[in-house]
């Protein structure tokens, strides 16, 4: 309490009075072990500029281990390999099917070009025969002695114009003729030539020469270019950063598909065969140190100070405004000098509350849980509480120590688990942990890798469907379940779209039919083993479902607090705080840690297929699970009628262990043994999402980064080319939202 920390000017407040005993002050533990992870990410950051063979050096000197650091080089070189490649078999498909469009074309093209020069050989034809016809009407209708003159006349006039016709014909008919047989009768010119070439020839053995001659420097001038070629290969190849004619570290073969290719690792970096080619940073793995929990929370708390005052300036801005409209309206001031006095004094409490000066952050978070119970104990007793309270979005978080093994959250992904906490946090002011590093830090949960008791006292695992960080243990368990069918469809948006907020669209939901069917046949093992493996330990359980924790989460935090506080009555303070944090918020979406994506209870099955349905709904181990965990409903029950699901008794299940008369309490060892995912139900992800052309927003890979950037380059043009006006009103809303958000991305 307060008299423990002592006051500002007692014996062990800050000021110590005069003639106060002076103390050495100890060195605290959380500042030392903050200060070895600001150590390792500084060192670790200098070291990503370093290559491959430097990097192997430096790490024995370091006490490191290399093994892990070449596992995840060979992780990353493969997958790099497989992506280009499958980059590169689309390009050859892409040409090839160009390729043939294009020979197509000239197909259609020939065509057209031969049915016009058919056209155009029986309109001459036609011509012809017309004044052939017209030739032959004159000489019957013609006099005797000018009927000789004009055939005469008109014979010699027809053979010139034959003449001239067949000196203009095209190449294509000579060619034609030449292949139909037709021999041309050579001219005087042509066998006069033969003859002077057949004189200037002294014999046949001097053109045989000649003849080899001439085939040798053929050969030498296609043996020239073809060096020629390869030299400005090799110039190509090595251009820019890539050096692969010094080979580092020799040769090794990779076999794909049948075919056998070289991957020469040279200085600059890696080269397989012709084709693929990495530079030498591309397949370095970054080195990366994980930020302490501590340290994120003391960015969380200044955020949601910041954000704090914020609030409070921009209400006591609005509260001024509404006083002078009344004023200007004549409707009175603030009432008499008292009541003017007491809002004023009011006024300055809260907003000495709001943001005190001369203590950390860490101080601040103890004082703000120290007037919260005080507030309970004035409002006990009937009196007014003497300023405003926080808004409980601004409050800020502790860590704190549990007297026993931990409680954990155990759920199967995409079942609530976030919700819970984040929920659990604004209720009580205390951080809940995570037994690994995944991505939540984000969204206000930055209790990653905390699992000791000595920082909290509740933590979040999803073990046995995966494996934490390291082995600890947990007296408790809160058993967080979902039915399978919106569980399983939640999990593969997830991890096909790399965000907890967002869905497949329904391009890709169809191009994944086949595939969503696989991984539910696969997935729904998991969900079974994982279940399964947490009612068969032998440790205080409390089951409670995910369906009930939206419709009813007044009703369930109360349980959930009651079990991990061992709370034996809530009283009236957990209770205000629960009302005041769940039930008087506008939406459910606003207590979770992010807004979660617009499902609902049994919308997702219309997502499976009826034979899959089929297939599930027959399972005699899910159907007994499901009914162990209370939706035995479900199974027989329209799935119009799955959102009016009849809630669990009082909200939740307590299943009491066998020693809990004889108080020989045990334990559950986590993260420790098999896991309920095995190799048979891993799916490839990245694989998949590779061959859909799907671009992960999470992914750093260099296929989605060129994706990133040519949907970047087109949105910037479609900007460009719809005016500077909507910009400028965007830049203005957003450096807006960016003020009265509170620099959150900053602050991140």
């Amino acid at each position: 309490g307060r008299g423990s920390r002592g006051g500002r000017g007692g014996p062990a407040g800050r000021g110590g009075g005069a003639g106060a005993a002076v103390v050495p002050q100890q060195p605290q533990g959380p500042p030392q072990v903050r200060l070895f992870y600001l150590k390792q990410h500084l060192i670790l950051k200098c070291f990503n500029y370093l290559d491959d063979a430097s990097r192997k050096n430096v790490f024995p000197v370091m006490g490191w281990p290399l093994d892990n650091y070449l596992k995840r080089t060979e992780i990353m070189f493969a997958n790099m390999t497989q992506m280009r490649e499958q980059k590169l078999k689309q390009e050859k498909l892409k040409e090839e099917k160009e390729e043939k469009e294009e020979k197509l074309k000239q197909e259609e093209k020939l065509k057209q070009e031969k049915k016009e020069q058919e056209k155009l050989k029986q309109e001459k034809e036609k011509e012809e025969e017309e004044e052939l016809e017209k030739k032959s009407s004159s000489e019957n209708n013609g006099e005797g002695g000018e009927k000789s003159g004009g055939e005469e006349v008109n014979d010699d006039e027809v053979k010139e114009v034959e003449k001239e016709e067949e000196k203009e014909q095209s190449p294509t008919v000579v060619e034609s003729k030449k292949e139909e047989g037709e021999e041309q009768s050579p001219t005087e010119e042509d066998s006069k030539k033969e003859e002077e070439e057949k004189q200037s020839s002294p014999n046949e053995d001097l053109s045989v020469m000649a003849k080899l001659a001439l085939s040798i420097n053929e050969a030498w001038e296609g043996d020239k270019t073809e060096g020629d070629a390869r030299s400005s290969e090799e110039k190509k190849s090595d251009g820019g950063d890539a050096k692969a004619a010094n080979v580092a570290e020799g040769e090794t073969k990779v076999a794909n598909d049948g075919d056998t290719k070289k991957v020469i690792k040279t200085e600059g970096g890696t080269k397989i065969g012709e084709t693929l080619f990495f530079d030498g940073k591309e397949v370095l793995p970054p080195l990366v140190s994980r930020e302490d929990p501590d340290t994120l929370l003391a960015r969380l708390n200044t955020r949601r100070l910041y954000l704090r005052v914020l609030h409070h300036k921009r209400e006591q801005r609005k509260k001024r405004e509404a006083e002078a409209s009344n004023m200007l309206d004549g409707k009175g001031g603030q009432g008499s000098i008292k009541q003017m006095f007491d809002q004023d004094v009011r006024d300055k409490m809260t907003a000495n509350r709001m943001y005190r000066k001369d203590v950390t952050i860490q101080e601040m978070a103890d004082l703000e849980w120290d007037e919260l119970l005080e507030m309970a104990e004035i409002r006990n007793t009937g009196k007014e509480v003497p300023f405003e309270p926080i808004p409980t979005q601004h409050e800020l978080l502790l860590f704190s120590p549990c007297p026993r093994a931990v409680s954990i959250l155990a759920s199967y992904p995409r079942s609530g688990n976030s919700l819970m906490r984040t929920m659990y946090e604004h209720t009580t002011l205390r951080v809940t942990g995570s037994d690994m590093q995944g991505g939540l830090a984000k969204h206000d949960l930055v209790g990653e890798m905390a699992m000791g008791a000595n920082m909290v006292q509740f933590v979040k695992t999803h073990f046995p469907e995966r494996q934490g960080a390291a082995p600890f243990r947990a007296a408790r368990v809160v058993l967080l379940v979902r039915n399978p069918f919106d569980a399983m469809e939640s999990y593969f948006n997830l991890m096909m779209t790399g965000s907890h907020t967002s869905s497949v669209s329904p391009e890709i939901r169809k191009k994944t039919a086949k595939v969503f069917e696989n991984y539910v046949l696969r997935e729904i093992r998991v969900w079974k083993v994982f279940h399964q493996f947490w009612m068969k330990q032998d440790v205080p359980i409390l089951l409670i479902r995910y369906e009930d924790l939206i419709r009813q989460p007044d009703k369930v935090m109360g349980r959930v607090l009651q079990f991990v506080l061992e709370i034996k009555a809530m009283g009236t303070f957990f209770s205000e705080r629960i009302d005041r944090c769940i039930s008087e918020q506008q939406a459910i979406e606003r207590m979770g840690s992010y807004k979660p994506r617009s499902g609902g209870i049994g919308k997702s099955l219309a997502k499976y297929s009826p034979a899959l349905l089929k297939t599930l709904f027959e399972d005699a181990d899910l159907r007994s699970v499901m009914g162990h965990l209370g939706y035995k409903d479900l199974l027989v029950k329209p799935v119009e009628e799955w959102s009016n699901l009849t809630p669990l008794k009082n909200y939740a299940t307590e299943y009491l262990p066998s020693w809990h008369r004889t108080g020989n309490q045990k334990v559950v060892l986590l993260n420790k043994g098999g896991l309920a995912r095995t190799r048979n139900e891993q799916t490839n992800w990245q694989n998949i999402k590779a061959q859909l052309g799907i671009v992960d927003e999470n992914c750093d890979c260099e296929s989605c980064r060129a994706k990133k950037a040519k949907a970047a380059n087109a949105s910037s043009n479609d900007e460009g080319e719809g005016g500077g006006e909507q910009g400028a009103k965007a830049g203005e809303n957003s450096s807006n939202d960016k003020g009265e958000g509170g620099g959150e991305q900053g602050a991140k």
